[in-house]
């Protein structure tokens, strides 16, 4: 059957109007997809490059020191006069990774140091390294997840750029520490923040100061205090971004296996464990804690649409295959 141009046009208003209707009430992430797409591949190459350097340095114990002379001493002197600590705090390093440098400079300069990361791995390379030092260092190792950690034996706790969520585990250590203890993480700055996602330090409403450093990093400093307690019940109230919510899903991390976005039928309803931790996903709703409802999957990698809470919203199928959930 050959159709004439009148019927062409037709058949094309109809199905823009279908499409019209379809869409209306979705918030779609075209241009922003692009966005994140583009800049996950530079993260990844930008964080394999660094996991390289950081292997060089374990296995090269010149090269290491190089590392540690130009990318950590200066930045840690930098963050001690921020924190003015006394000589006898107990400090815990979050995320220290397998070339602890953060965690070794502390340990030096005669702070008693506490280091853990979610790699099994990390851990044996970072004790690897502590032994080729043969310096009598006080710091110990431990595999455990930042979010599930217990912060409140600790004076100062220091949580480095790679560590994510890091908003959500910098308000788990808020709530933990006990008043006066201080709290060190870091920003990226400039190019980095493509590779990174920026924390900003008002959404805690606490006093902080912020400390720009060498190498595209900045360093912020929050000190816990009695009035910051109000302030952050407060805060995580009016945001809908409560401590407990954000972090319930530790249980269900545990026991449960999880499942992606994708995974889910038209219809099955959600809670959000881990999605990827970017502003722009943020702003619609979509971070742990929250339900999630899948409406359904476009084809030919059509985007997949979802509902968080009665507001629509569509979401290329890359990032729903990075959005970890259990159902409802």
């Amino acid at each position: 059957m050959v159709r004439s141009s009148g019927s062409k046009d037709e058949f094309e208003t109809h199905h823009e109007n279908i499409l019209e209707n379809e869409f209306s009430n979705v918030d779609i992430l075209s241009n922003k997809q692009k966005l994140i797409t583009k800049n996950d591949f530079f993260k990844s190459r930008i964080q394999s490059t660094l996991k390289f350097f950081e292997k060089v340095a374990c296995n090269f114990s010149i090269f290491g020191n190089k590392y540690e002379r130009y990318f950590y001493r200066n930045l840690v002197e930098n963050e001690l006069a921020l924190a003015d600590l006394s000589d006898d705090s107990k400090i815990l390093v979050v995320g220290s990774g397998p070339l602890p440098m953060t965690g070794i400079y502390l340990a030096k300069k005669g702070f008693d140091v506490f280091c853990i990361d979610k790699d099994e791995e990390a851990i044996k390379s970072a004790r690897k390294k502590v032994r080729q030092l043969d310096a009598d260092l006080n710091i110990k190792f431990k595999k455990i997840n930042g979010k599930f950690t217990d912060y409140s034996d600790f004076d100062a706790v220091w949580v480095p750029l790679h560590v994510t969520p890091r908003k959500y585990v910098v308000l788990k250590i808020l709530k933990d520490l006990d008043d006066r203890a201080k709290i060190i993480f870091r920003n990226p700055r400039g190019l980095w923040e493509r590779t990174y996602p920026k924390v900003d330090p008002y959404v805690f409403d606490l006093p902080f100061k912020v400390k720009k450093q060498p190498y595209g990093k900045e360093s912020v400093l929050l000190e816990k205090s009695k009035g910051g307690v109000k302030s952050m019940k407060k805060l995580t109230k009016n945001r809908d971004e409560d401590i407990e919510e954000n972090l319930s899903y530790e249980k269900d991390t545990l026991e449960c296996k999880n499942k992606t976005l994708c995974e889910l039928q038209s219809g099955e309803k959600a809670i959000i464990l881990d999605c990827p931790e970017d502003p722009q996903l943020n702003a619609l709703g979509l971070r742990p804690g929250k339900p999630i409802k899948a409406e359904s999957k476009q084809p030919f990698d059509g985007p997949f649409l979802t509902s968080i809470e009665g507001r629509k919203i569509a979401l290329d199928p890359d990032i729903a295959k990075r959005v970890a959930c259990r159902k409802a």
